[in-house]
């Protein structure tokens, strides 16, 4: 949890929110977050941009990727625009 919110701590002051769930029921937040990662039985997580923990993702990262994407935008020169957490989790074509 700490590496996570050091990671997203620039799109927070931003006022995007990010969630962490262990399943895909979202219990303990049923709504949508910013960035919501949702664990799997492989130790992967399910990423759902803009969603809930419930929503279908074909993206699926492992803990590092997900800093590793995160952390990337964090060292950009520019400040942080609406996308930049799209285009970090934006799949190679």
């Amino acid at each position: 949890a700490p590496r996570l919110a050091a990671a997203f701590a620039a799109f927070s002051r931003e006022g995007a929110t990010a969630h962490v769930s262990g399943c895909p029921k979202g219990c303990a937040h049923p709504g949508p977050a910013t960035l919501t990662l949702v664990g799997r039985p492989d130790g992967r997580y399910g990423v759902v941009l803009d969603g809930q923990a419930g929503t279908d993702t074909d993206r699926v990262l492992t803990f590092g990727a997900v800093l590793e994407r995160l952390e990337s935008l964090r060292d950009l020169s520019s400040p942080w625009a609406e996308t930049g957490l799209r285009d970090a989790f934006r799949e190679p074509a």
